[in-house]
This record gives structure tokens, C-alpha cells and sequence, in this order.
């Protein structure tokens, strides 16, 4: 019983840093929209709102919160845990910058990937445990559809990001 309850353990801890990443990214780009600014001020504007909204969605977030409480029905989904990490990585990240509306991109970017290595870790956590087995599928499923929409977002940021560099 000790070696699943600790990797379950393992798996709630990757679920919470996905969970935070997700929660970071939806406030990161939610504030770099309504501080952007400079010559692309208004194609900016868009390209974050639609990040925030649909690029790391509220129930984007919820889905995973509850695919999370499925797979520990008898852990409550800790608020101060889920706060604790997205504290954790917009300092890790500086992400506070990424809100003033000078060059987010970089950030935004380097949140994205650290996302995409925590979805890849969450998956493999839930696969190491016998027990959970059996709902391989549906989470493979979920953490893949998350990827996939967050590789979309990483491209458009990093698209946008090679603009900035460019003269």
C-alpha cells in the first residue's frame, strides 16, 4: 500500500504543477493583454486575449481538476497547493514581467515549455501507477489534448517573439 499511496503522491504532485502552469498561463496572458502595448499594440491585444481564453482556457483548467479528482477521489484539490505552485512559477519565471507589458514573449515562452515537460511528467506519473491504470486512455487523452493546444500557443508566441527581434 506505501508504494502506491507514494506514487500517487507523485501524480498529484505532477497534476498540481500542471494545474498551476495552466493557472499562471491564463493570468499571465489575461494581464499582458490588457498591458499591451507599442506599435503592435492592437495585434498584440488580440493574440492575448484569444491565448487567455481559448489558449489556457478556465475550462481547460477544470478539466483537469477534475480528471485530477477522479483519479484521487478521496483528496480534495487544495486551493493554497494549486496557489503555492502558481507562486512557485511566475517567481521561477518572473512572470509578474510578463504582465507590464514590456516583451513578454520570452516569458510567456519559457512558461509554455516548462508546461509541456510537466504534462510529460504528470502522464508518466499516472502510468507507473498499477492502479490507475485502467484510466490510461482517457488521461493520455486529456494530457495530450492539452499539449496539443499549448504547442499551438507556443508557436504563435515564438512567431511573435521572432517579430520582436526582427528590425
Amino acid at each position: 500500500m506505501s508504494l502506491f499511496v507514494s506514487r500517487s503522491t507523485t501524480s498529484q504532485n505532477a497534476f498540481y504543477k500542471v494545474i498551476g502552469l495552466l493557472r499562471l498561463l491564463n493570468l499571465a496572458y489575461h494581464h499582458a493583454h490588457i498591458n499591451a502595448k507599442g506599435e503592435s499594440y492592437y495585434g498584440d491585444h488580440l493574440l492575448l486575449q484569444r491565448l487567455y481564453e481559448e489558449g489556457s482556457s478556465i475550462e481547460e483548467i477544470d478539466s483537469v481538476m477534475e480528471r485530477m479528482k477522479g483519479l484521487f477521489p478521496e483528496v480534495p484539490v487544495s486551493l493554497s497547493t494549486v496557489l503555492k505552485e502558481v507562486e512557485h512559477y511566475a517567481r521561477q519565471f518572473k512572470a509578474y514581467d510578463a504582465s507590464t507589458g514590456t516583451n513578454p514573449w520570452p516569458i510567456l515562452i519559457a512558461i509554455e515549455m516548462e508546461l509541456q515537460h510537466q504534462l510529460d511528467k504528470a502522464y508518466k506519473s499516472v502510468g507507473e501507477v498499477k492502479e490507475l491504470a485502467i484510466l490510461d486512455s482517457g488521461v493520455a487523452n486529456l494530457l495530450q489534448g492539452v499539449a496539443d493546444n499549448h504547442q499551438k500557443n507556443l508557436y504563435l508566441l515564438q512567431e511573435r517573439n521572432m517579430k520582436e527581434l526582427t528590425p
